[in-house]
Formats: C-alpha cells, structure tokens, sequence
C-alpha cells in the first residue's frame, strides 16, 4: 500500500496553515515557511529540551533543500481553498493566515494536530524576532551539527574505497 499524502503539497500545505496561524498576523515568505516547517518537525534541533514531532533520521536536513515546490505547492493549494492568502509585495510573495485557517485547524483535534500545533508554537515564539535572513543564518550555522547523533552508525566510514 503506498502513502497519498507523505511529503505531498496537500501535507506540507496543511503544516503551513499551523505555522501561519501561530505567525498571526505576521506574513511569511516561501523561505520563512521552508525553515519554520523543518524546525516544527525536528524542533529539538533548535532546542533539545522540546520533543520532536517525527522521528530523527540521520539525512533529515535534506529536506530543507528537497520541500521548496512542495510547499510552494501547498501554500498554493491552500490558497485556492480560502485558507490562506498570498499578497504580491516588493520583497515578494507573502503568505498569511486568515478566518478561514482558524476554523479550518480548530476543526481538526486529532493528537498528531494538538502536537504540531504545540511545536509550530514553539518555532514561532522563539524564531519570531528573527528577520528571515537571520533564521537562514541561524539555520546554515547549525545544519551541520543536525544529524550528527548518528555518526557513528554508519560502520564503513573509516574504509578506503
């Protein structure tokens, strides 16, 4: 049975309409949305003392790079349903939420919602402040550490090819 929604535009658009709820109200650029998402997911890695929201995997950081059409996707998606708005401004597209994102998410209240609205919390309290280029910067300071808890899984990586 293959899954329908991993990694999809219809998921990652859906993890945006909590970012931009918690932003409220805030607009967000495509990267903005790109780097808030990855640490919603993987939010020890900008604190250990929070719980992440999927399981660590040691290429995890990869999908900084590999999510930008999906979410651009989802964010378009959303769009097209009411849920969000994307505004045209002279730093570029801009996505914001709306009423129709809160009662949207409001109507959701499996655990999987309660705890990524949780962690989208998080991001966005201790991330808010930071103009993009400085959560890029804090992002491309720390990316390499991001992963490194399996360093030593990998039983080859002393070998000479």
């Amino acid at each position: 049975m293959s899954n329908l929604l991993f990694n999809t535009p219809l998921e990652l658009g859906l993890r945006g309409l909590y970012l931009l709820k918690v932003s409220f109200p805030l607009k967000c650029s495509l990267d903005r949305l790109i780097f808030l998402d990855y640490l919603t997911i993987y939010t020890k890695d900008s604190d250990v003392s929070f719980d992440n929201l999927h399981p660590e995997y040691p290429l995890r950081t990869i999908e900084l790079f590999s999510r930008r059409e999906a979410i651009k996707k989802g964010m378009l998606l959303m769009a097209s349903k009411g849920l969000v708005n994307i505004d045209c401004e002279e730093e570029g597209f801009l996505y914001s939420a709306n009423i129709n994102t809160n009662w949207f998410i409001e109507a959701l209240s499996e655990e999987y919602s309660k705890k990524l609205m949780n962690n989208a919390s998080l991001v966005e309290k201790r991330f808010r402040d930071l103009s993009d280029s400085e959560l890029e910067k804090f992002v491309n300071t720390n990316i390499k550490s991001w992963g490194k808890e399996y360093s030593n899984f990998f039983p080859y990586k002393n070998e000479v090819f």
